[in-house]
């Protein structure tokens, strides 16, 4: 079900999307997780996705891969974060109905331009470790319609406290995103 070398320290592996065995579980696991969770959303990430199947054409194959998964979902709204989109040497036809979720910098207005739904989180402002309350209260999000909102990420590691959450870098961030509000009328017809 893995192709590379699977370590928790240093990962150079991923699913194997070329082997039917790994449909199966990914099958399996949305079905568990919808059981318990009734969200009309799913996140399946996508994000830092290495092309190491060797096959012909891995960007065909990756396409083909969210194909599937769109499909496994047909009645949800389904989200990726930006990398099929940004990355360089990545050439994907992403269907418009993908929410589109931004990390890096500055891709929000291209993945907009390109006709997707948007929850922004470029890095540099939204992430926890990167972000302050001046970063978050002057970003200036794109005056458009698809833009659903923002989140505010913080990505753990192995090593971290559990309890960093009480700590002002982690909640000083969280209050001035707190602040943020959308003129709803504003895209209106």
């Amino acid at each position: 079900m893995v192709v590379g070398t699977p370590d928790l320290k240093q990962p150079v592996a991923q699913l194997d999307i070329r082997q039917r065995q790994t449909y199966e579980h990914i099958t399996s696991l949305v079905s568990t997780i919808d059981r318990y969770f009734g969200s009309p959303l799913h996140h399946f990430g996508g994000d830092e996705v290495a092309y190491v199947w060797q096959t012909e054409d891995d960007n065909k194959l990756f396409e083909s891969f969210l194909r599937w998964l769109k499909n496994l979902q047909p009645n949800k709204s389904l989200i990726l974060w930006d990398d099929p989109l940004t990355d360089e040497g990545k050439c994907v036809d992403i269907s418009k109905d993908w929410i589109i979720q931004t990390w890096h910098n500055g891709s929000t207005q291209d993945v907009l331009n390109r006709g997707h739904r948007v929850i922004v989180s470029e890095s540099d402002t939204f992430y926890i470790g990167n972000s302050d309350c001046d970063k978050i209260s002057s970003f200036v999000f794109p005056d458009h319609s698809n833009i659903l909102g923002f989140e505010v990420v913080w990505f753990t590691s192995e090593g971290d406290d559990p309890y960093d959450f009480r700590q002002s870098w982690v909640m000083d961030p969280i209050k001035a995103a707190s602040q943020i509000r959308r003129n709803r009328n504003k895209h209106k017809a």
